[in-house]
């Protein structure tokens, strides 16, 4: 084999694992949708959690819509990549305020180790009004607002 050869297969290899990597870790159905610009119209919320999303620590980590908000990542219909995916305002979503500490503690143990120990918690479980992860950090971009 001629070191061009080489060079040339050496290419192509790199680039296939960059666009599978690429592929797994950023295409979902979910930014395919929420990144088109007639939704920024029919539902500007939504449109700007997605643009929050692309500036933010958890896209750069490889954190894909799905593992926080559930839903089916790889559906091309909009009702089939929804299912399994539960409004913040449901109890049992995984973005419910009460439940986020568990959603975020899943990447942020010793945060979350900290947090259920504090006061903010305990009020949590008591149903009182307290503040919680995005009370200070935001939901998608994750800054600090203090």
């Amino acid at each position: 084999m001629t070191i061009k050869t080489k060079q040339y297969l050496a290419f192509w290899l790199l680039s296939i694992i960059f666009l599978s990597w690429s592929a797994e870790t950023f295409s979902e159905s979910c930014i395919e949708c929420h990144k088109n610009p007639a939704f920024r119209v029919q539902h500007p919320n939504l449109y700007r959690y997605y643009t929050d999303w692309l500036e933010s620590r958890h896209k750069k980590a490889g954190v894909k819509c799905s593992n926080c908000h559930g839903g089916n990542p790889s559906a091309a219909d909009k009702h089939e990549a929804h299912k399994g995916g539960l409004l913040p305002s449901d109890s049992n979503s995984k973005v419910y305020y009460k439940n986020l500490p568990t959603t975020c503690g899943q990447c942020h143990q010793r945060i979350y180790d900290n947090f259920v120990q504090s006061k903010h918690y305990k009020a949590l479980l008591k149903d009182e009004v307290a503040p919680h992860c995005a009370t200070c950090h935001g939901s998608i971009n994750s800054k600090a607002y203090f």
